[in-house]
């Protein structure tokens, strides 16, 4: 027979794979730091617990600002972000926007500079705080270099995951406490969501 505790198991079994596929490390505590942090604390709310309380998602506002710079420095790092991230992997919704832009004009073939880019923003009609010459600056001014796009491409990629995986587990969560699947489905919707 088939029991909850079996498809718990299962479940944290799927995500465990799917991590070590992905070559991410969730780091754990040691449990005996654990405690003696708990007592110390004597009733104040520890930074995890805060952390759990405020349910802020994974993201990087830093590196989204990087990725961003580095792409309207250099042509080339439009390439290499275009081929790690989209414009949906961006927290930041109006980062995620000036994104699609630049590689909207790249595949048109059109140069990218600030001129370039604050005008194709207006083109959309969007907020003056996005496609203001002084948003777009800023955004350059966040990056000394654009050589690291790769290594802040792949942080954007990473905490965009993991949102991705809360979410799919929230929604996982949810059909087990509706229990009116199959287990069996419920296992196979769960790997589906995973590594596809």
């Amino acid at each position: 027979m088939y029991t909850n505790h079996n498809l718990a198991t299962d479940i944290v079994d799927v995500f465990d794979s799917f991590l070590a596929s992905k070559n991410i490390e969730i780091p754990c505590a040691d449990p005996e730091e654990e405690a003696e942090r708990h007592k110390n604390e004597k009733g104040s709310v520890s930074v995890m617990e805060e952390t759990l309380i405020k349910r802020i998602l994974p993201h990087s506002i830093e590196a989204e600002q990087s990725v961003i710079g580095s792409m309207i420095m250099n042509k080339d790092a439009i390439v290499t972000a275009s081929e790690i991230i989209t414009g949906n992997d961006f927290y930041q919704q109006q980062y995620g926007i000036v994104f699609e832009t630049m590689v909207e004009l790249i595949n048109e073939g059109k140069p990218v500079d600030l001129i370039t880019l604050q005008d194709r923003l207006k083109e959309k009609d969007l907020p003056p705080e996005i496609s203001s010459m002084e948003f777009v600056a800023e955004l350059v001014a966040s990056v000394p270099t654009s050589v690291n796009v790769k290594y802040y491409a792949e942080i954007v990629s990473e905490k965009a995951m993991l949102r991705r995986l809360i979410k799919t587990t929230e929604e996982i969560t949810n059909t087990c406490y509706l229990g009116k699947e199959r287990t069996q489905d419920i296992m196979e919707e769960t790997e589906k969501k995973i590594f596809d």
